[in-house]
């Protein structure tokens, strides 16, 4: 008996070595997560300053690992000035590049979760993020420069002081957020937001500190907010646009009642819809528009309440133009053969 629990523990150890085992390559201390398959996090990094790029593979053993997440306080305090993140990095993990000198990311698609801090005090100016992250914790961009963001329509959740201390003018916040923590955009420059149809909660203090004029709002129905979600926001002399239909239920609803409320327009199907493709959606510069077996149309650009911005011209079957105005909700109105179809389109 003794000797099966001795082989037992043996086992055990062997396994545990086996994904605890760190080594160093190129000034990068790295530890195997996975042997199967073979994965590796990036630990610890004494001797990187400056510009470095991260691996996608490192060999070690004479076996191929894929370098996954970004671990615990790997880069912090680094002197970093840049950083290229390859595109197999899935975790991005607490302070990783805390306490640098960083002016711009790009997070790439493979990235689905930004831990607490992990690019807190930089001086970043510039942030490009990727297809495929859901969650932002808390701090992750804090005390930065940022002054414009493009938020993906996968991400869910933004945490507690996520944002605080940035230079951020608008924002918009696809269908996928749902819930924002407090004090997430603390202390920035907004003068509008648009929050996704699919919000339901909003923390204290979430946009405390800014010079707010103008709230679109694509849910229906009110959810229930702290009368600390708005602190320090003129509600009175703030435009809230909600969806046609719901005013009436913002002019009842605790705190929503306090803004001056307005309407935006409706997403409008028809059998037109499923024949208009409209690329890229959010558009930073040139939108497409794509309609099958029609030759021939208009397309009405229009602000999030209806305002008239511009029109163009179908012509065998394509357009393509740019959406002038500032950053936020437009909506994008195509008329073909007495029918008519109305999208939303989000510009960064």
């Amino acid at each position: 008996m003794m000797k099966k629990i001795i082989l037992l523990l043996s086992l055990q150890l062997c396994l545990y070595i086996g994904y605890a085992q760190t080594f160093t390559i190129d000034s990068i201390q790295y530890n195997i997560t996975s042997s199967s398959p073979s994965e590796v996090e990036v630990i610890d990094s004494p001797n990187a300053t400056g510009d470095i790029l991260i691996p996608s593979t490192i060999i070690h053993s004479s076996i191929t690992y894929s370098v996954t997440q970004i671990g615990l306080s790997a880069f912090n305090d680094n002197q970093l000035t840049s950083v290229a993140i390859p595109n197999n990095i899935r975790i991005i993990r607490t302070a990783a590049f805390a306490n640098n000198e960083l002016r711009s990311i790009v997070i790439p698609n493979s990235v689905i979760s930004i831990d607490d801090g992990a690019f807190n005090n930089n001086k970043l100016d510039s942030l490009n993020i990727g297809e495929n992250l859901t969650t932002i914790g808390m701090n992750a961009f804090s005390t930065n420069q940022l002054k414009n963001i493009t938020f993906p329509n996968s991400l869910q959740s933004i945490g507690i002081t996520a944002f605080q201390s940035n230079e951020l003018e608008n924002i918009t916040l696809g269908e996928g957020v749902t819930s924002i923590g407090n004090s997430a955009f603390l202390n920035n420059k907004l003068t509008s937001i648009t929050l996704g149809e699919n919000i339901a909660s909003i923390g204290d203090y979430a946009f405390f500190n800014n010079k707010l004029t103008s709230i679109t709002v694509e849910n229906t129905t009110p959810i229930l907010v702290n009368t600390e979600t708005f602190m320090g926001i003129d509600m009175p002399k703030t435009t809230l646009n909600v969806p046609a239909g719901s005013e009436s239920a913002y002019k009842t609803a605790d705190v929503w009642k306090e803004f001056k409320i307005g309407s935006i327009l409706n997403v409008n199907a028809s059998e037109l819809t499923n024949e208009v493709t409209i690329y890229p959606n959010p558009v930073s510069e040139l939108v497409n528009v794509s309609v099958e077996d029609i030759e021939n149309g208009s397309i009405k650009v229009l602000t999030s309440t209806g305002g008239f911005v511009q029109q163009e011209v179908i012509s065998n079957g394509t357009a393509q133009f740019n959406v002038n105005g500032k950053a936020g909700l437009y909506f994008i109105e195509v008329t073909s053969d007495n029918r008519t179809a109305v999208f939303k389109v989000i510009k960064d």
